[in-house]
């Protein structure tokens, strides 16, 4: 880890997701303050918090003072994006304007803002560049079109606010040994079918995908 982390108090929004928690790992090991919030402290209660790492609800969040905040919140799971509906925006548009109203009163904070692929609503034939559309059907946003959504809707909050230390990052493909075998994803399908020892049945499409793991995520 670079060392110019050491000393620095690090905020993780979402600290119980997949993301989250390979951060926390990693972090939890170096010379840093840790402030993970997510919604039921109790969820990291085996984290074993000390006055290194606290475990916090969003509601004391304006009340700490953070170097980096890192909001890996929302849920990639497709399965559960499509059950939450509407409530994906509404939950993520509150967390990203609470750490924009932190900014406002700290301009030396850097705040990182992760999302999955999903903010292009898939159609992935070729990489994405500055010139990749997102196409949505604007007579009928179903709730597979929320997360694609709520994203952008904070990614354009973000590039309005010029001279904020705002990085969006745009994750397309991770896993870790902290993969939910049930959850939507095609390593997931994969994962649960070895595990059941059953067939594992797919289109008779050839596709190609990359995955980062938890060592490139940290070193990023």
């Amino acid at each position: 880890m670079a060392s110019s982390l050491e000393g620095k108090t690090l905020a993780i929004i979402g600290a119980n997701g997949q993301i989250g928690r390979t951060l926390c790992d990693a972090y939890a090991k170096e010379c840093v303050s840790l402030r993970l919030f997510v919604r039921n402290p109790a969820s990291l209660a085996e984290l074993a918090p000390d006055e290194k790492i606290r475990v916090l609800s969003y509601e004391s969040f304006s009340n700490e003072r953070y170097d980096i905040v890192i909001n890996a919140a929302g849920p990639g799971d497709p399965v559960v994006q499509r059950k939450l509906g509407s409530r994906i925006v509404e939950t993520l548009d509150r967390l990203d304007l609470m750490v924009l109203d932190y900014l406002d009163g700290s301009d030396d904070t850097n705040y990182i803002y992760i999302s999955t692929g999903a903010v292009y609503a898939g159609g992935y034939e070729k990489a994405a560049d500055d010139t990749s559309i997102l196409t949505l059907p604007v007579g009928r946003v179903d709730a597979a079109s929320m997360y694609p959504l709520a994203k952008l809707s904070a990614e354009g909050r973000h590039r309005a606010r010029g001279n904020a230390r705002i990085a969006d990052i745009r994750l397309f493909g991770y896993v870790s040994e902290r993969l939910d075998p049930n959850a939507g994803f095609f390593l997931s399908k994969v994962l649960n079918a070895i595990g059941a020892d059953t067939p594992f049945s797919t289109n008779g499409s050839d596709f190609i995908r990359d995955f980062v793991g938890p060592t490139e995520m940290v070193d990023m």
